[in-house]
């Protein structure tokens, strides 16, 4: 069996799958940004229920120091061959736009290589997650580019650490209503939550917009629109999908996806 491990900005995924099947298993995630003291202990009870592990496969965005816990805990539990998946300028039929390609983001880089993967077409590809980015690829799978904002958690903690508001957390959490969002709000709490969230939306839908009219993403008007995230179903049923070809395709797990295709390319 092969690990794969996604350091992200704020959680850890991980999954296992076997060097014969081009299918992740047994998927978790755990945020991690407020439980740093506890990672390595958890990890190591993770480990511990896993099948035996020979190879694991690494891709983050995150801080040295947590790459650093993952590898010790991989090592106390035997784990020898450790490999760390980098963004490059060409894989598997794609080619990254940045002239110095390590600076897109490997977690970018991982989902544009999913997309194309399973679709081989023109995609918008829209990750609403801790930082929220948009990624274009052309159908011969030229990546054209992108665009990176605040994510909705980052936008909240914004606004509320630059402000006086009584903001009840606990309340919040429980405003979750689609149809409710939709509504002016008569409270704070429910006013940030639906300013933010649609502030969010507006960026998508004006982006989207803007980047369907481009004559360089598809010789014959073929484009996928691909959202995940962790915060992809609060955002995608306000979203504009008035046309078919706005219709945008839920997908989980889509950096895990990358990697395996990535390590399966390189067994």
């Amino acid at each position: 069996m092969i690990g794969l491990f996604e350091l992200g900005n704020s959680t850890i995924k991980f999954a296992i799958a076997d060097e014969n099947e081009l299918q992740i298993q047994n998927v978790e995630r755990w945020h991690y940004r407020n439980h740093l003291n506890e990672l390595a202990s958890y990890l190591t009870k993770k480990m511990a229920k896993l099948p035996r592990i020979e190879h694991v496969w690494i891709s983050s965005v995150a801080e040295k120091n947590i790459g650093e816990i993952l590898r010790q805990v991989l090592n106390k539990n035997g784990v020898e061959r450790i490999s760390v998946i980098e963004t490059c300028s060409q894989l598997l039929g794609l080619s990254n736009c940045y002239s110095e390609p390590k600076r897109l983001g490997v977690d970018r880089w991982l989902k544009l290589i999913a997309v194309w993967r399973q679709y081989k077409s023109a995609a918008i590809i829209i990750d609403v997650g801790t930082a929220l980015t948009i990624d274009v690829l052309a159908d011969d799978g030229k990546h054209l580019g992108g665009y990176i904002s605040p994510g909705l958690g980052l936008m909240r903690e914004s606004l509320l650490s630059r402000t006086n508001f009584e903001f009840d957390h606990e309340k919040s959490s429980n405003i979750c209503n689609i149809n409710a969002l939709k509504e002016l709000a008569c409270d704070t709490e429910s006013a940030v939550l639906r300013g933010t969230l649609y502030s969010i939306v507006s960026w998508i839908d004006r982006i989207v917009a803007s980047i369907e009219m481009s004559p360089r993403l598809s010789k014959n008007n073929s484009l996928i629109q691909v959202i995940t995230g962790g915060d992809a179903q609060s955002v995608l049923p306000l979203l504009e999908k008035e046309k078919p070809q706005q219709q945008y395709k839920l997908e989980t797990n889509l950096t895990l996806i990358g990697m395996l295709t990535v390590a399966m390319s390189e067994l």
